[in-house]
């Protein structure tokens, strides 16, 4: 099952680069929408290695995920693997500069299930695919307007 989206940031490269690797924030983020997550590393700058574990509720039940940041190419490129509920996916987040100020963002998410319980978390999935499209979507253009804000 794969997730895309895309937004156009009226800002330069380094700037929305400097916001999708705000890791802290990201981890705050995940707090405040109920995950409860904790770094699972030793490294003490931002880069491939960093580890996160935790718990999060999906899909009406309570599933353990992990995941791992394997790429890491600033201000480019932001990749890594996520391990939820019996399902595996890859993310990756590419920027790319536009012009002068203007930055594309993409991110993609392709899930992939291991096992029985994986299945049933991507069928469980596929039945609100439509919702999720729409949801993933306004949180990209909400997420570009929020760069536009916080860095101008």
């Amino acid at each position: 099952m794969r997730f895309e989206a895309e937004a156009e940031v009226a800002r330069p490269v380094e700037a929305v680069w400097g916001e999708v690797s705000d890791f802290g924030r990201w981890e705050w983020l995940a707090r405040d929408r109920g995950a409860r997550l904790e770094r699972a590393d030793n490294l003490d700058r931002p880069g491939a290695g960093m580890t996160w574990r935790g718990a999060v509720d999906l899909a009406g039940k309570e599933r353990t995920f992990e995941v791992l940041v394997d790429r890491h190419d600033p201000p480019h490129l932001l990749g890594g693997v996520v391990r939820v509920g019996g399902a595996t996916g890859t993310a990756t987040v590419r920027l790319e500069p536009l012009g002068p100020g203007r930055t594309r963002l993409e991110a993609v998410v392709d899930l992939t299930a291991e096992g029985l319980s994986g299945r049933l978390l991507i069928q469980s999935l596929r039945l609100i695919r439509g919702q999720i499209d729409t949801r993933v979507e306004r949180r990209m253009q909400a997420f570009a307007r929020e760069v536009e804000e916080r860095t101008a």
